[in-house]
């Protein structure tokens, strides 16, 4: 039985990109903003170090800030399906999953970044599904939503 708990530990990790969690912003994602390519859309797992901060805000206070964060996504990842000119073509760190953007998106970008850093401070890190995450940056702005995928 104690085979399976490590076993299934590094698949949580493998199926992320690899990559453990910390609160370090600027860790390299692939992301060109890091000197990566941008494309490898690999994410981080959710997985954290000793050296992480402990939580000191209420439940209360990280569901509100969960809130906050997923509204700032939808804004970030707002895109123009009927502009000619390429879309969702930019990669931003998530709790999890990084996600695709479009350059108009910049600002609502660097608030969701902001607020994410907050987050992760005052609550720690989140349990990420041990599933893939998409490769990004998508290239796709849903003509019903106006969303990147």
């Amino acid at each position: 039985m104690r085979f399976f708990l490590p076993l299934a530990c590094a698949i949580a990790v493998a199926a992320c990109g690899g990559k453990a969690f910390t609160d370090d912003m600027d860790a390299g994602d692939g992301s060109a903003g890091d000197g990566g390519s941008g494309t490898d859309g690999g994410a981080d797992a959710g997985v954290t170090t000793d050296a992480s901060p402990k939580p000191d805000a209420s439940p209360a206070d990280c569901s509100k800030l969960s809130q906050e964060l997923d509204q700032l996504r939808q804004t970030a990842k707002k895109c123009c399906p009927t502009c000619n000119a390429i879309q969702c073509d930019h990669m931003a760190q998530d709790l999890c999953c990084n996600f695709s953007f479009s350059l108009q998106s910049q600002a609502a970008v660097d608030e969701f970044e902001k607020k994410m850093k907050e987050f992760l401070q005052r609550c720690g890190p989140v349990n990420c599904p041990a599933i893939p995450c998409r490769t990004m940056p998508s290239l796709v702005c849903d003509p019903q939503t106006s969303l990147c995928q």
